[in-house]
């Protein structure tokens, strides 16, 4: 009996022995854009963003970058690039990049926004949560939503920062939900700021109230997780 039981065992360990499991898989690695600590960028500053792939092996890769706003001056190609900024930029820069040479069926693709603007208030925080679903996120919309409607004089900075390995395509549905749900409920497009796309160890939502016709040039700070 115990000779019948051996034999199982014997092919078991050979065959996990010469085919280990997962060998050959492709992992996939996370992709994301490093960039300045602060999500508010000066017109004019010049900015380094540099593509952060989490993998053994990076020989081989090619990136491929675009800026929405301002110029790309040094390194196009390479893994880190800098974008100059016009005197006269205002609003949102997205920076995009495609990196060519990943194992397939991963994804390839990363963004990042920065925030550019000379005149902004200073920041109060109003809220800070972590990870939640868009029913979740709408009650803290609907608090921030008050309190836009009781001073027209201030307007909000949003701020998302996910979880390292959130897919770009859930960030900018939820993005699409936020913005859409404001205006839906009365916010115009300029009372809101919303920036997005930083990665960090756990999702963290931040709503700032920014007081119009105040200077402040210092960057936003954002209050330290609780």
């Amino acid at each position: 009996m115990r000779k019948y039981f051996l034999i199982p065992v014997f092919f078991f360990c050979f065959y996990q022995f010469a085919f280990p499991q997962g060998e050959g898989e492709a992992v996939c690695p996370n992709v994301s854009i490093d960039g300045p600590s602060a999500e508010w960028t000066k017109p004019g500053d010049s900015i380094i963003f540099t593509a952060n792939v989490r993998m053994n092996k990076h020989d081989g890769l090619k990136y491929h970058w675009i800026a929405s706003e301002g110029t790309i001056v040094s390194r196009l190609g390479t893994a880190s690039i800098e974008v100059q900024t016009e005197s006269t930029s205002a609003g949102k820069l997205l920076v995009t990049v495609q990196i060519d040479g990943l194992p397939d069926g991963c994804s390839k693709t990363a963004f990042r926004e920065q925030f550019i603007e000379d005149r902004i208030g200073d920041p109060a925080p109003v809220d800070q949560y972590g990870k939640a679903s868009f029913v979740q996120e709408m009650h803290h919309l609907k608090t921030l939503i008050q309190r836009l409607r009781s001073d027209p004089s201030v307007s909000a900075f949003i701020v998302k920062r996910y979880k390292y390995g959130t897919s770009p395509a859930l960030i900018t549905g939820r993005s699409h939900l936020i913005r859409q749900y404001l205006q839906r409920n009365g916010i115009s497009k300029d009372r809101f700021m919303l920036v997005s796309g930083r990665f960090e160890k756990d999702s963290t939502s931040y709503y700032l109230i920014l007081r119009s016709g105040t200077q402040n040039n210092s960057p936003i700070q954002l209050p330290k997780k609780t």
